[in-house]
């Protein structure tokens, strides 16, 4: 399988990362937009939006982990994402099961071994 690549920002990364995390349900909710608007323009919120529709899991794993790899990113910066998306899935109620998968499957994902 060929490598994903990307070339985002920080803040692209952040906004496909939490499009990910919310899309568990296959659909935002207005609350989950509003969260992931205040730190992405609305033209990178569309265009991430459509990619991430594009992805099929696989893809935006592999997205998710070539990003990391690349920027370096530290266990403690993926510790910081991954409290920001448990306050994005608890934004508006309790979690369902699915939002819940999804945080355990990403606490997995984003945890890195030493």
């Amino acid at each position: 399988m060929e490598t994903q690549t990307t070339t985002w920002t920080f803040r692209e990364f952040k906004a496909y990362l939490f499009l990910y995390a919310a899309n568990s349900k296959h659909f935002e909710t207005q609350e989950e937009k509003n969260k992931i608007h205040s730190f992405v323009h609305n033209h990178s919120y569309r265009q991430i939006h459509r990619e991430i529709e594009q992805d099929n899991d696989y893809q935006s794993i592999q997205k998710i982990l070539s990003y990391i790899e690349k920027e370096k990113l530290k266990q403690t910066d993926l510790d910081k994402l991954l409290a920001e998306i448990r306050e994005l899935i608890n934004v508006n109620y309790k979690p369902d099961l699915l939002e819940e998968n999804m945080f355990l499957a990403l606490k997995h994902l984003l945890h890195k071994s030493n």
